[in-house]
């Protein structure tokens, strides 16, 4: 072996490169959810009709996630097989609140998805310095409280600028309270008088 050549595991790498630890770049994912932020923020602030709030609430958010998608999938620096577990337990844990629901399941998406993506992203820059094994499990804790705290939540209709309006599970829906509310019963027939009647 040459003075310069290093030693090769079983797989054909060297020892000092399979030693070495996962890295995130984690810089792409921190700019398109800094951009998302700012964008959701100028239509939620200025925007004044039906077409600027479904903009914030459906475009901003799904070209947000594909590009957060662009960027796990092509330039994490994460190894291919943990990507697209990354990915499918991510979809599988945002669907969960969807197929809660009993109507309106994908309106809790406008609520589901920004903040799992802007959880996500959150969680891995706060843990940055730690190991990639400790990051992802962190990460993947935050989808599941995510999908329970969305779980949790009850799309009771949907609001006049489009948004979903919910409400917790346990609480009565509208139906419930208008079925608390006194009855109204008649007493009687009113009778006019005379110089009323023809």
């Amino acid at each position: 072996m040459a003075q310069n050549e290093l030693p090769l595991n079983d797989q054909g790498t060297s020892v000092q490169q399979a030693s070495r630890e996962i890295q995130l770049r984690l810089w792409p994912a921190v700019v398109i959810t800094v951009v998302y932020l700012l964008v959701s923020f100028g239509f939620s602030k200025y925007g004044s009709t039906n077409i600027q709030s479904f903009i914030a609430l459906v475009i901003v958010p799904l070209s947000a996630a594909a590009l957060l998608l662009l960027w796990w999938l092509g330039f994490s620096r994460i190894p291919v097989r943990q990507r697209l577990l990354g990915l499918v337990l991510a979809a599988a844990f945002l669907s969960l609140p969807v197929f809660a629901q009993k109507a309106h399941g994908v309106l809790i998406l406008a609520y589901a998805l920004p903040a799992a993506m802007i959880g996500v992203v959150v969680t891995m820059a706060i843990t940055y310095w730690l190991p990639w094994k400790t990051q992802r499990w962190v990460a993947l804790g935050y989808i599941i409280v995510c999908a329970g705290v969305c779980m949790a939540l009850r799309v009771d209709s949907i609001g006049g600028d489009l948004k979903p309006v919910v409400s917790w599970r346990w609480s009565p829906s509208l139906a419930e309270l208008s079925k608390s509310l006194p009855r109204v019963e008649a007493h009687g027939t009113a009778v006019l008088p005379a110089e009323l009647t023809p």
